[in-house]
């Protein structure tokens, strides 16, 4: 089949990780997979990409690669403004199925109203073009056919991690507590972390994919990591003894997923997606959204209590060796869906 893939930009996030994982996944099968990318102003080489996928940029969609679109079997957007374009572009690919790969409420992303009727809109357009979703979570299924009707394919995320991670050298002989996520984002809860641990006796890391704006913001962490690439974000974990994801919404946090397999105790909000592979108190320690005491609280003890630590990594772990084995299930439901 030859497969296409519609994401916003190249920008460094756990959507397009994923998204690359699937089309990653597909290549190596034989498929013949092509990226359309709309934003130039990022590029890949944060991650991996297999050398056999055809990255096109949107300038050339209608230009030098016009003719790539034929006999296109599938096309998959990625977020509400690339269904627009997938669309808008459909002439070059009169008879392939269409696809919505949603990774979470995307209303969620806009405080304003006219942002959320324009997200709204978009799924409710979906129907009227036949547009076949794909979903990472248990709790996105649930709620796209709860608010929309929707039938959607559970596709789970996974994990395939290199083989070797080394870990970042951290100099301090306190315990490393990292606060991960986009530091610009309300919704990713950077604020609330950095009040929460911002008196305690430990190591005050953050790793972030943003590092346009961090200047206003108020905090003073010891050491910070911005849009690094993805091999170097999981030494970044790996070295850490606390990941602090203190997220409002998410729709499959892949760093919780990272910090199970490295080695890392988790304390997280009981915000969506956290519940995927999370179990509280067996591998994380769960706090309600927005409790900065409670995240105070949830960090304090991990710091004094190492015993405590290692029962969260150990779990983490095991949970991590029974769930995460490879992107082949979730690849094989996947390439279902398309020949259906």
């Amino acid at each position: 089949m030859k497969i296409i893939y519609i994401m916003p930009s190249a920008y460094t996030c756990g959507g397009n990780r994923i998204t690359i994982e699937h089309c990653n996944g597909l290549a190596e099968r034989g498929h013949e997979v092509g990226i359309i990318c709309l934003d130039k102003k990022y590029s890949f080489d944060w991650i991996k990409i297999n050398p056999a996928i055809n990255i096109i940029w949107q300038s050339e969609i209608r230009g030098e690669k016009k003719n790539y679109f034929k006999n296109t079997n599938i096309v998959v957007c990625t977020y509400y403004e690339t269904f627009y374009d997938m669309i808008g572009f459909k002439d070059l690919y009169p008879n392939a199925k269409l696809y919505y790969f949603i990774q979470q409420l995307e209303d969620r992303f806009f405080p304003d109203e006219g942002g959320k009727k324009r997200v709204k809109r978009t799924y409710e357009m979906s129907k009227q073009y036949n547009v076949g979703i794909i979903t990472e979570a248990k709790w996105l299924v649930k709620e796209l056919e709860r608010l929309y009707g929707f039938k959607p394919i559970y596709i789970p995320n996974c994990q395939i991690l290199p083989e070797e991670i080394p870990k970042t050298e951290i100099k301090t002989n306190k315990v490393k507590v990292l606060v991960e996520g986009n530091a610009e984002a309300p919704g990713k809860g950077i604020q609330d972390a950095w009040e929460a641990i911002k008196d305690l006796d430990c190591y005050k890391i953050l790793l972030t994919n943003s590092q346009e704006h961090l200047v206003p913001l108020k905090f003073d962490f010891d050491e910070m990591f911005c849009n690094v690439p993805w091999d170097r974000a999981l030494s970044v974990i790996k070295a850490s003894d606390i990941l602090v994801k203190p997220s409002y919404f998410e729709g499959s946090p892949t760093p919780i997923m990272e910090a199970w397999e490295l080695g890392t105790a988790v304390v997280t909000t009981n915000c969506t997606g956290w519940d995927e592979y999370g179990i509280k108190d067996i591998n994380c320690k769960l706090v309600n959204i927005g409790d900065v005491e409670g995240i105070r609280n949830a960090v304090k003890e991990l710091i004094n209590n190492k015993q405590e630590r290692e029962i969260l990594i150990a779990n983490g772990k095991r949970i991590a060796n029974n769930e995460f084995n490879g992107w082949k299930k979730s690849i094989d439901l996947l390439e279902n869906t398309f020949k259906k």
